[in-house]
């Protein structure tokens, strides 16, 4: 009880948490086999072309994704205090995170390193060479409903 003058909600709640765990270690591993076994993550599409993904992911599975997308938009925060004033990021912490996925998953279909698979893949995006030259007009990429504006698919280009 002594441990936990001055401390905060949260750290009170981590020192109950690790107590709990010590007291029942296998019943604390046996819960963690079952959130394992119990991950996944699914996404949709609504009418409107937004995706919504949905996860549960026990600590470890999440412990990686977790860390390195708050370091990315960290990373972010700090970058900002150098930026001009006119040209400051604006992007709330849920855009910068959301950012951040795009970035890791664009650096993982380049990487080399994520063909251990034997499986290679390609975003296939499809529009009309007209509409490419001129930078306007649709396109569509592969496995989305929603048509996509050329400058957007340029974008992902990027």
């Amino acid at each position: 009880m002594t441990k936990a003058v001055g401390l905060t909600l949260k750290d009170v709640r981590r020192l109950v948490d690790h107590a709990v765990a010590r007291a029942d270690l296998p019943g604390h591993q046996a819960r963690e086999r079952r959130q394992f076994e119990d991950r996944y993550l699914t996404w949709s599409e609504d009418h409107t072309g937004m995706v919504t993904l949905n996860a549960r992911l026990d600590a470890v599975t999440a412990a990686p994704i977790r860390t390195v997308i708050e370091q990315m938009v960290t990373h972010q925060f700090r970058q900002r205090r150098d930026q001009d004033p006119s040209e400051q990021d604006r992007r709330t912490p849920g855009q910068m995170r959301a950012d951040a996925l795009h970035d890791l998953a664009r650096h993982a279909l380049g990487c080399d390193n994520t063909t251990s698979s034997g499986v290679r893949t390609t975003i296939v995006v499809r529009m009309k060479l007209s509409d490419l030259n001129s930078g306007t007009g649709l396109g569509s990429i592969d496995g989305t409903t929603q048509p996509v504006s050329v400058s957007e698919l340029r974008r992902l280009a990027g």
